[in-house]
């Protein structure tokens, strides 16, 4: 039989053993956390989507967007992102944009958003049943406060309905670089 005082070294030894184990685990969950949180600031992208009811737009409907700015300390790029059907009657879509910064400053555009070709074929791929496209609208948008940014899309082609649209987007991102072929 074991003595008591062997049992109780045996015992301490293992309790020594398992808390350095718990501690180099603690340790690298930790800078697992860390790793993880770090890369996800860094890659922040904020997107918001509506969709729209009979898969039309009304031109009478703006579409307003609220998307929070979070990072002040590097320039974002503003992305629109049209997601639609082969119903979608026309070459281009035509937008008017007001962005409305954290601070209260407000940008104006219309855009012209080219969605097919001379040959009347859609730009972008066929996703089973759709197509979804990206347009640039800032580049590098520098934002000098945190907030909302507030932006208010509306539909410019005078027809009372658009059919063929199902879902208009903005995402708010770190600008990509060298990506080739940009809208």
């Amino acid at each position: 039989m074991w003595s008591d005082g062997i049992l109780r070294a045996k015992l301490s030894t293992r309790v020594r053993e398992f808390s350095l184990k718990m501690k180099q685990i603690s340790v690298l969950l930790l800078i697992s956390l860390l790793f993880i949180s770090s890369s996800c600031t860094r890659n922040e992208r904020q997107c918001q989507f509506v969709s729209f009811h009979d898969h039309a737009w009304n031109r009478f409907e703006k579409q307003k967007f609220e998307i929070p700015v979070r990072n002040i300390s590097s320039p974002s790029e503003l992305k629109l992102i049209l997601r639609h059907t082969n119903d979608y009657p026309f070459d281009n879509l035509y937008i008017n944009v007001i962005t409305e910064m954290p601070g209260g400053e407000e940008r104006i555009m219309e855009k012209d958003l080219r969605l097919k070709d001379a040959s009347g074929n859609f730009l972008s791929d066929d996703r089973k049943g759709y197509h979804e496209i990206s347009f640039t609208l800032y580049k590098e948008l520098r934002f000098t406060e945190k907030g909302l940014c507030r932006v208010e899309i509306e539909n410019l082609i005078p027809k009372i309905e658009i059919p063929g649209i199902l879902e208009l987007g903005l995402c708010l991102q770190k600008p990509q670089r060298d990506q080739g072929k940009q809208q």
